[in-house]
């Protein structure tokens, strides 16, 4: 086996739960991760009936989602428009 079959096993993440457990260290979040799947930007593929995605694309598809909120980190106290309660 080459070095690049090697990588992609690396990479990949097989079923909801596996995905969950990499985006939210918990597999008991796949139906978090069904839900995401429902929208054509999140990262993810079927094999069969599995679903299946990469850790590095899901990795560059959370750093696009940081660069657009300006490099902040989420702030569950924020109004919706972006406006913080706190500040």
């Amino acid at each position: 086996m080459g070095e690049t079959e090697t990588d992609f096993s690396q990479d990949l993440l097989r079923g909801a739960d596996a995905i969950a457990q990499f985006l939210y260290g918990n597999r008991e979040l796949g139906g978090a991760i069904y839900y995401l799947a429902t929208s054509p930007e999140f990262p993810h593929f079927q094999l069969g009936s599995m679903l299946c995605a990469r850790k590095s694309e899901l990795e560059k598809w959370i750093k696009e989602q940081e660069e657009r909120r300006g490099g902040r980190a989420c702030n569950p106290n924020a109004a919706p428009g972006g406006n913080d309660r706190d500040s």
